[in-house]
Parts: C-alpha cells; sequence; structure tokens
C-alpha cells in the first residue's frame, strides 16, 4: 500500500507534466523503437528429398585404438574383404581408378590422426564416393648424430602408417586397400575401396 510520503514524493516529481490524450490504439508490444513491425519468423526450409541422406548412410564409427604393431616404412599394404573381383582389386592395385578425395595425415599425432581419418571416413561415405587416397607417410625422418657427429637420415618409426593399417582393417567402412603407386605417394599412401552404405543396409 503507498503511503503518504510516496504520494507526496509522486505529485512533486509529476509537477508540470501534461498527461497523453488516449487515442482508442492498444500499443503494439511487436513494434519496434523505429516504428516498424518485428520482422515475421520464416518457416523453416524445406530441403529437396534427393539431398536428405539416410541416417544409415552417414553412420560414424570408433577406431580401434587398441595395441598396434609397427610395421616396416617400405612395406607394401594390401587388404580386400571376401566378395570382390580380382579384375577390381587389380585395377586398384595399378593406381587405374577415379580417386573422388584425398586426405594427408603428415604432421598430425596418432590421436589427431584417429579423429581426422574417422570424420573423413564418415563424410566421403556419406557423400557415396568409394575410391579414395590417403597419405600416411612412411615415419618421421629427423636427422640424427652418429657417435662421430655426422649426421645421417635415420628416422623414426612408422607409427602414423601402422595405426592406418590397423584400423582400416577392422573398420567395416572398408572393402579393400592398398598401397598407391609412385606417382600417388607410393608406400607413403594407400589407395582405399569404400562400402557405400544403402537405407536398407
Amino acid at each position: 500500500m503507498i503511503d503518504h510520503k510516496d504520494k507526496e514524493l509522486f505529485r512533486l516529481a509529476t509537477q508540470g507534466v501534461t498527461p497523453l490524450e488516449y487515442d482508442g490504439i492498444r500499443p503494439d508490444p511487436y513494434r519496434n523503437k523505429r516504428g516498424s513491425h518485428a520482422p515475421t519468423p520464416r518457416r523453416p526450409v524445406q530441403n529437396d528429398k534427393s539431398t536428405l541422406l539416410s541416417p544409415l548412410e552417414c553412420t560414424h564409427y570408433t577406431l580401434d585404438r587398441s595395441f598396434i604393431p609397427l610395421i616396416d616404412p617400405e612395406a607394401t599394404l594390401h587388404f580386400q574383404r571376401g566378395g570382390l573381383s580380382l579384375k577390381q582389386i587389380k585395377k586398384m592395385k595399378q593406381g587405374l581408378i577415379s580417386i573422388e578425395d584425398h586426405l594427408d595425415l603428415h604432421g598430425y599425432t596418432l590421436e589427431q590422426a584417429a579423429s581426422i581419418l574417422n570424420n573423413f571416413l564418415t563424410r566421403v561415405q556419406c557423400q557415396k564416393k568409394r575410391y579414395v587416397r590417403i597419405v600416411h607417410g612412411k615415419g618421421r625422418n629427423p636427422f640424427l648424430r652418429s657417435g662421430k657427429g655426422a649426421r645421417t637420415t635415420q628416422g623414426g618409426p612408422p607409427i602414423i602408417k601402422s595405426a592406418v593399417n590397423q584400423w582400416l582393417r577392422k573398420d567395416q567402412r572398408v572393402l579393400a586397400f592398398s598401397s598407391a603407386q609412385p606417382n600417388d605417394g607410393g608406400r607413403g599412401a594407400i589407395y582405399l575401396l569404400l562400402k557405400i552404405k544403402r537405407p536398407n543396409g
């Protein structure tokens, strides 16, 4: 309840103020300061059905990061699942395929490479790409000093190459892979054949 002092203060504060006449128009709560109405919210755009992808086509897997056996830096990699034709595998080995995308894993840590490779495989499979190239390198090659101080080029183990070889063999999205031709990275890269995911499995 308003007491006498508050009423007196309000009266003093409003001396000389002329009250506005009511024009019969209700105030618009959506009218902004400039006098224009706020924009009407737009309906969400309906995507063309041809651009929508089934969740089955974009399945995101987790790469197996268990113990990774190291392989020789110059090892030729090859893997294939059953049911593929010899002609198809031969063409892939010879590089007689159309590469639709590629990924270079140079410069990444093992943890980063796992995440980047996984996201890459999810994306290209979602885009229904079959043949891709992955550059994994053949290991670090820092200059080391021998006992006499001479510099050599003996390097570290091919960790990323070994991991890629291990991961892809266990990944159900992968049908086959093999080391690339010299002009595509040689034993520091692979050609990869992906399975196409369809809505019916």
